[in-house]
């Protein structure tokens, strides 16, 4: 189970809860990026891309690796309304990255 927690102070109190009930608990740090479509400009853009029904096959695999079965319509449904990037390496998607919330 992944658990997203924006306050240290959450944090320790559910480590020290789960511990308590016997569960193994590894805390991992991750960076949040904040930007608007129009500044976006990825590190590496000649890997990097804003993903598009074209890359469905791709995007795909990689919600299957994370536990997620999803038909090419539901899948084409995510890419349309969020702003999906996609990392390739040698020709294939290993990473995805989106905005699920915004403020306007």
């Amino acid at each position: 189970m992944d658990i997203q927690v924006y306050s240290e102070d959450l944090l320790n109190l559910l480590v020290k809860y789960l511990k308590s009930k016997g569960n193994n608990v590894t805390v991992k740090t991750y960076l949040n990026m904040v930007v608007d479509e129009g500044s976006f400009k990825p590190y590496s853009p000649e890997k990097v891309i804003r993903l598009s029904e074209k890359d469905l096959n791709f995007f795909m695999e990689i919600k299957k690796v994370q536990g997620r079965m999803m038909t090419k319509d539901s899948a084409r449904d995510l890419i349309r309304k969020w702003r999906y990037y996609g990392l390739y390496v040698d020709n294939g998607l290993v990473a995805i990255a989106w905005s699920y919330s915004k403020n306007e």
